[in-house]
């Protein structure tokens, strides 16, 4: 930790301390006990981010930490929470290995992860088809706007989002043109966590009527609702 120095006199120097900062000074610069406060509050801070970036992992957000006024100011959800995904990979396969369990499979984790990153591929290269095609219809056909700071508009994008994957998920389920590119999610032999990264690359399109992914969060209502909700993610 860092620490600036704001004022000295003969007791004590006070000081002011960044978040992300380390430190090389001695400890004799803190008055007793204040050490173990600064060491409390950065475990806090560290805690706290950590929290903070797990937290859209399980959808654990609330209409005050995931509503933006701006699409630019929304957070890169899927960067996010990549390091943390892939550590609940390897504690997986450790927890499997202590209850002596069948191994998780090299082979497959691996076209898992593949299939994974030709996904990534596709997004980077024509993720901004989605959000354009969203943009041209808004423009067109809006209707209504809804406060983004709303916590009423939050939760009908909350409902909107469940009810668009709901039936895109059952429609790549019985459609065939949809279940051309959702059936490489259900091609592994095992089901392990890995498998939840073997997706199609077709899928980028497909999801389409669900609405935008990845980057820009989860688009609150399908891509044809004429209601503008367009800056409130979830």
């Amino acid at each position: 930790m860092r620490i600036r120095i704001v004022g000295v006199d003969e007791e004590w120097a006070g000081y002011c301390c960044t978040y992300d900062v380390h430190v090389h000074t001695s400890a004799c610069l803190f008055p007793e006990g204040e050490m173990e406060n600064v060491t409390t509050l950065t475990a806090a801070r560290l805690a706290g981010k950590i929290w903070g970036d797990v937290r859209p992992l399980f959808y654990l957000e609330l209409p005050s930490t995931s509503s933006f006024q701006h699409v630019t100011e929304v957070p890169d959800y899927l960067k996010q929470v990549t390091p943390y995904f892939f550590a609940m990979i390897l504690l997986e396969v450790f927890i499997r290995w202590m209850k002596g369990m069948p191994r998780v499979r090299f082979n497959d984790s691996i076209n898992s992860l593949s299939a994974g990153l030709f996904l990534l591929l596709a997004k980077i290269l024509l993720g901004g088809i989605d959000i354009s095609l969203y943009v041209w219809v808004h423009s067109r056909f809006c209707v209504y706007e809804l406060p983004w700071d709303s916590a009423l508009t939050w939760i009908v994008a909350l409902l909107g989002v469940d009810c668009g994957y709901y039936w895109f998920h059952r429609m790549a389920h019985e459609v065939n043109l949809f279940w051309a590119a959702h059936q490489t999610h259900h091609s592994s032999e095992d089901y392990t966590l890995s498998t939840a990264l073997r997706q199609s690359t077709c899928q980028v399109f497909t999801s389409m009527v669900n609405g935008g992914r990845g980057r820009w969060g989860n688009w609150n209502l399908s891509l044809w609702t004429p209601l503008n909700t367009e800056h409130t993610f979830l």
